[in-house]
This record gives C-alpha cells, structure tokens and sequence, in this order.
C-alpha cells in the first residue's frame, strides 16, 4: 500500500482519535511546522549575536554554522553535504507549511512535507555528530555548539507537527525497529556497552542503514514508503544508543544484571511497537489482505535482480573491498588451502623491511634470495668488497629487530628451503629457508615426525634456529637438543660444519644467538616416531594449574601439553584449558593434516571481537571451552598435532598491532608470578588477548639459554595501538616486569621485542657478553648484523 493511500487510511482512523482528529488539521501543523523553521533560523544565525570578545561591547561574532560548516567541508565533505541537505530540508518546510496556511496543499504536498521533516531530523542529528566531534577537537566556543542544539530542537518540532500516529506504527516500522534493535543490542554487548563512544560513528552505521533500506524495498517495492520510515527508524535507534550508553555507564550495576535487563528492555520495546501497531491498524479498521504471488515476466524480474546486485556490489565495493582492514571479511571466506607461499604475519617484503611486530622497520640498500650455498658466498664477499653489512631473515616473525637491518645487504633465506630425509638414521637435513610444514611434509611419508618445534609450522627453521626455540612437549627441550649438526657461511666466506664435538664454541652460540655470528646454510635433525595421540581438554583453576602441568609432564604418555588462561575482564587469569596429547596405541592411523588453517574466516571473527572488546575475550573463552571438546578429533597423528592455525591472528586494523612476548617463570615462582603479573597489567590497562603456558626444560647446551632450570614459558599476546602514548606504556610496562623477572630468577625471550634496557639485558643474559666477544673474534669487521645488536653490542 502506498504512503498517499495510507495517509487516506489514516483520517479514518482520526475518527477514533477526536483529539488527535482537531490538533492534526493541516493549518495547525502548518503553524506548529513553521514555529519549527524560526527555531531553525535562529540556530543557523544565533552565533552572530554573540560577542567574540566577551567584555568588548559591539565585538559581534561573525560565525553562524554555515560558515562553520563551510570552513569543515575541507576536512570533512560529509558534514559539508549534510548541512545543505538540513537547509534544503528547512526551507521545503518553510515553502510547504506557507502553502498549507492558504490552502494550497495537496497529497504530493503532504509527501513532500513529510519527506523534508523526517529526513531533516534524522540528517541534522547526524550532521551534529560530525559537526560536533570535529569542533571538539578544534576546541570551539560554546555559542557556535548552541547554535546546533536549537537548530536541532527546531527540526525536532516540525517532526513533531507532522507525526502521525497511522503512518508511523506500521508493519514496515516494526519490522525495521526490531532488525535495529537486535544489531545495536548485540553490538552493544560486543563493544563492552559502548565504553568511550560518546559521539556516534556515522562510517560504521551505514551498512545497518543499508541493511534496513534494503529490507524496506522487499517488503514494499515502494520508494516513497521506504524513504519516509528508514529517517523514523534511523532516529529512534540513535536514541536507543544513546539509552544504552547511559545504562552501560552505571558502574555500580554488575554486567550479570545489565545484560539480562537490557534483554528485558528490548523485548519489551518491541512487544510495545507491536502493540501499538496492531491496535492503530484495528482503529483505522484495516483489514489483512490474502497476498497472492503473481507471476512476473523474466525480463522484469531480470532487470529488479540486476539493480539489486549492483547497487550490493557498489556498496560492498566501496564499504569492504575498498578498505584494507576489512577485506579479510571476503578473501578469508574464500581461502585457497592448497597455497603454497610462505603465511607470515608480517608485511611484504621490500626496500623498507618490517617484521610482524608492525612497530620495527629498517631500509636496506639490497636484497637478494639466494638459493645456493655459492650464492651466499657471493653475497658475503661483495657486501666486504662494497662495505656493507650483512642482515638476514627468514619468516620475519622476530619482533626484536633480529631479522632487520639498516643499509644492509640483506639475504631473505626463504629460497634455500630444501628438505631431504636420511632412511639411514632417521634424520633431515633441511635448508634454513624451509618452513617447518615443509619438514613435516617430507616427514609424514615416512612416518616419522619433527622433535621440536614451535606451535605452528610457518616458521623458518633457519629463523627458528636462530632464536633456539622450544615446543610443548614435555619429553624434548629447547630446538638445540634435536639438532645433529649445522653448517654455516662465516665471515671470511668459507662454509664450515659445527656440531657437539666440532668447532662446538660455533656451535652453541649459533643456535640463539640472532644471526650475527654467520649465516645457516644447511641442518641436520633428529626426529621421532609420527604416533597416534588421543585428544582430551582438562579445564582447571589457575592456582591449581602449574601442580597439575607438572603432575601431567612426568607421565612420559603425555607427550604434548599446554595451557590456556582465560583473558576477560571478570576471569582475568583465574580459569585456565589443559590440551593433552597422549599416547593412543591406536591400530588406525589418522592421516597427517599438515596445513593446519581450518576455519579461518570463523576463526578471524571470534579472535577480532575479542580484539575489540571485552565481552568479545568472553565469548572466545566460552567458545573454546564449549566447542573445542566437540570440534576437536578424538584422536589425531603427532605431525596433525603440531600444524596449529595462525593466519587468523592477522590484524586487519592499521591503526593497532598485535606484540608477543614470553617470559620463562621457574617452576617454584610460577604461581606467585601470576599474582604479581595480573597487578601490572591492571596498573597499565595493557589489553591482555591471549595466555599460554608450557613447559620449558632445563637447557645448558645453548651459550645464551633462557632456560638454566626447569621452568614455564608464559606466552602473551597483547593489542597495542601504532600511537606515541601506547608504545610507551608498552615500554614502561615491560621494563618495569624485566625488573621483576630479574629478581625472581626468570627471564624474558629477547625475540619479542627489544623493550629492555642494556643493563636488564646483561643481568638477566649474563653470559649475553660472551657472544659478543666471541663475535668480535669471528667477525672482528661486523659484517653481520641488524637491528637488536646495533642497540645492544
């Protein structure tokens, strides 16, 4: 049924409202209305009559908004277009309500009128928004604020005169009214009650907006319809922000109780609007009509599809495929699970060389990707012949300025990945430019698995090397342990084998130490049988977690554990998920699923809420501990078991990154750590989204060892804004724990970030010196370097 139709409807059903009936005749709305426009009037101009120096008589003010407007349309074109709307739509008012005053109206009119009041308010309240943000910043005077708010209460009163109760409570309103409340309830919960969101983001609104518009027309098919309900509905759902804001902001009402009560609320709201609306379409005595489907040409449906998936594809171009943050939300839909390119979390590769930090960068003079031992040679003896230096990187996942270096010939290791498996002793000899998927690939064929390992196979085993990481399986130390032996480029552009008995000073300063004592050509690795583990997740109480870990770690079936700690808000730290991998002694053999990137795109959306919000952290941990029992196989191969998904911890957001760091707690410190670790991170707000623990064993092989005991690895994942204030309170926060760590024994990883000063280095490495005197013995020119020890040497 058409708006002009309905407005027919609609005087019948005055007859049941007499009140109603005598104040909506056309000329008292007509006075009401223009009332409304000399409000508006007097908001554009009221900043005129103010003094711009106050106690200078005569000193006018030579500002009203559309001037404001017109010196914020270089900075904000959207404030500029909706200030000309709010003007066009006061001035069809004013021609409109004139028109009614000397009876020259007509049903065009009316629609006319109708259009100008509700899409007048619903554009001067979001041009308020715009308008006002950016004055805050620019700090300006309180007048030219006033001069909005009555300009609004003036468009306010002529909606107010041209309300009516038949054309506003309909179907289309309830159904529109209910989808908006939904989404901005959910939303609500998602962004922790809209903490900090005072002024509404007009950007973020507009796929709800495009939504209910889209909605409107298929319910409809009429525009004028559509046009005049999506304003009305627009309007009350800011008004419901604003009412769920204030609620949110009762600190004194615990979230258990805001959330069901806000449920409550919008039930309520809704069952009113319905209420209403039935009532008013029983008063205006309207009947329901039988619709019938009626058959339409192929053309004329052809042509409506068409529009339809234009007009989404405009939109979707231009609100995701045209913003880097959120294409994920299409490409990771459609993942291709058979690519073969290296995943890393950080940026391209290029002149300026950043690591997945998105925090460090340096600009090399070149780079090259050797592919062969002779290409490395080359590399080290043009890099002496023109004087440069030497950097070198693998996946980049070294977030301590380890894999950058500046003006450097920098090597990308990534093409020397050959894998080949010795059947004679069960070995791999591996270029340190393979990624572990590649290892466990060959592996798989016969049988056999990786040792050691980090918890995910993306990583370089170069990189890995050089960082001397460990795994989660209690049975195996650090990666130095699995290692047979290793040859390697030195400074003087000769390849030599280091191992436990040859040159093996080399050999347990190479591995940790950073890649400045010689670039990794080749490895040999022991490996271990590819059993059959059976699944189970213990959930525990954090207090009790480490007992039960070390309880867990002496029974050689379990062969790979780890922990997981609740990060939200009201559980920070208290609940924690055991994953147990024991041994299965099962006759079926799983086949391996090395790839490891499962449900990405479901996976990117839970771990993005949780980005964005504590109750997001919430949900995540309520998921992982519901469905991972459920999703998870009950039995899986030790290769299966070692390929963990990481392509959904990539941030789309350029305005934030996501810092790892770890730090190694002595068994007997580990439960008072926590206490003392909960407080710091209270004390400098730092967004905790994930906590990991395993078990680290002792390691004296290694010359800098973050493990001279028995300990566990803390592993945090922490959301940082790219600002100036956020990277020092990350700085501030971490040093002040490195003092910490020192006086309980423990250490910190140096990979993760270089935040500690020299003097924490050295008392928490001391024998930190000793590498470095053992580079300037085998490199005494510095050829090899980057970013970490340029600060720290």
């Amino acid at each position: 049924m058409s708006y002009l139709s309905s407005l027919v409807l609609a005087r019948a059903g005055e007859r049941e409202f007499p009140m109603l009936s005598s104040l909506s005749s056309s000329r008292i709305r007509a006075v009401v209305s223009l009332a409304g426009v000399a409000l508006c009037l007097v908001g554009f101009f009221l900043p005129m009559f103010t003094e711009s120096n106050p106690g200078v008589p005569g000193s006018a003010h030579p500002v009203y908004e559309w001037q404001v407007v017109m010196r914020l349309a270089s900075s904000s074109v959207l404030a500029g277009s909706f200030a000309a709307l709010s003007l066009l739509a006061v001035l069809i008012v004013l021609a409109t309500s004139v028109a009614a005053l000397f009876a020259v109206f007509g049903p065009r009119l009316v629609l006319l009128k109708d259009l100008a009041a509700k899409w007048g308010l619903a554009i001067q309240l979001s041009f308020d928004f715009t308008a006002l943000q950016i004055l805050s910043i620019a700090s300006a005077r309180i007048e030219i604020a006033w001069g909005f708010v009555v300009l609004l209460i003036g468009f306010m009163v002529i909606f107010v005169s041209e309300v009516r109760l038949q054309t506003t409570f309909t179907p289309l309103t309830c159904v529109l009214l209910a989808i908006g409340s939904i989404i901005l309830g959910l939303e609500w919960v998602f962004f922790d009650f809209f903490v900090g969101m005072v002024v509404i983001d007009l950007y973020t609104w507009l796929p709800l907006i495009v939504l209910l518009g889209v909605v409107a027309l298929l319910m409809t098919k009429q525009w004028a319809t559509t046009a005049l309900t999506i304003p009305l509905v627009i309007v009350s759902l800011y008004g419901l922000y604003y009412l769920l804001l204030v609620i949110g902001s009762i600190a004194s009402i615990p979230a258990s109780i805001i959330v069901p009560t806000v449920i409550v609320f919008l039930i309520l709201l809704n069952g009113s609007v319905f209420w209403l609306t039935r009532r008013l379409l029983k008063a205006g005595k309207r009947k329901k009509e039988n619709v019938h489907l009626k058959r339409r040409s192929f053309l004329k449906l052809l042509t409506r599809t068409t529009f339809s998936l234009a007009i989404g594809g405009l939109f979707i171009k231009a609100y995701i495929w045209d913003d880097p943050s959120k294409q994920w939300l299409l490409t990771d839909l459609f993942y291709n699970q058979n690519e073969t390119h290296k995943l890393t979390l950080a940026p391209p590769s290029g002149t300026l060389l950043t690591d997945a930090s998105h925090l460090n960068s340096s600009i090399v003079a070149e780079i090259r990707s050797p592919k062969t031992v002779a290409e490395i040679i080359k590399a080290v003896r043009d890099a002496k012949s023109t004087h440069k230096k030497i950097s070198l990187s693998g996946i980049r996942h070294s977030m301590g300025g380890q894999a950058l270096g500046p003006n450097t010939l920098h090597l990308d290791m990534t093409q020397m990945d050959s894998v080949r498996y010795n059947d004679s002793d069960q070995t791999v000899t591996v270029g340190p430019g393979a990624t572990w998927r590649q290892v466990q690939t060959s592996l798989s064929q016969h049988g056999r698995a990786v040792r050691v390992m980090q918890d995910s196979n993306i990583f370089s085993v170069g990189g890995s090397l050089s960082v001397n990481a460990h795994g989660k399986d209690p049975q195996y130390g650090s990666l130095i342990e699995s290692v047979n032996y290793l040859k390697m480029v030195t400074a003087d552009g000769k390849e030599i084998l280091c191992d436990k008995t040859q040159n093996k000073d080399l050999f347990s300063a190479v591995i940790g130490g950073y890649g400045i004592l010689g670039i990794i050509t080749e490895v040999n690795l022991l490996t271990t049988q590819n059993s059959i583990y059976a699944f189970s997740l213990i959930p525990t109480q954090t207090p009790s977690l480490i007992d039960t870990l070390e309880s867990l770690s002496k029974n050689p079936e379990n062969r790979l554990l780890e922990a997981h700690l609740s990060v939200d808000g009201e559980r920070f730290l208290t609940e924690s998920l055991i994953y147990k991998y024991s041994e299965a002694h099962s006759l079926k053999k799983p086949v391996d699923d090395l790839n490891g990137e499962n449900s990405t795109w479901l996976r990117k959306v839970v771990f993005q809420a949780s980005r964005m919000s504590n109750f997001g952290k919430f949900l995540r941990w309520e998921i992982e501990k519901s469905l991972t029992p459920l999703v998870e196989p009950t039995t899986v191969s030790r290769n299966t078991a070692m390929a963990v998904p990481v392509r959904f911890l990539q941030n789309p957001d350029p305005h934030s990154t996501d810092i790892l760091q770890e730090y190694y707690i002595p068994t007997e410190q580990a439960n008072k750590f926590l206490e003392s670790y909960k407080k710091l991170v209270k004390k400098y707000n730092m967004n905790v989204l994930n906590v990991t623990i395993r078990k680290v064993n002792k390691d004296i092989n290694a010359l800098v060892s973050y493990a001279q005991k028995d300990m566990y690895g803390f592993v945090v994942y922490y959301k940082v804004l790219k600002n100036g204030m956020d990277i020092q309170t990350l700085n501030a926060f971490t040093r002040e724990l490195m003092e910490y760590l020192i006086s309980i024994k423990a250490t910190y990883y140096l990979c993760y970030g270089s935040y500690y000063s020299q003097s924490q280095l050295t008392t928490m490495y001391p024998e930190i010196r000793k590498l470095f005197v053992l580079k300037t013995q085998q490199d005494p020119d510095m050829l090899f370097t980057n970013v970490w020890y340029e600060k720290y040497r």
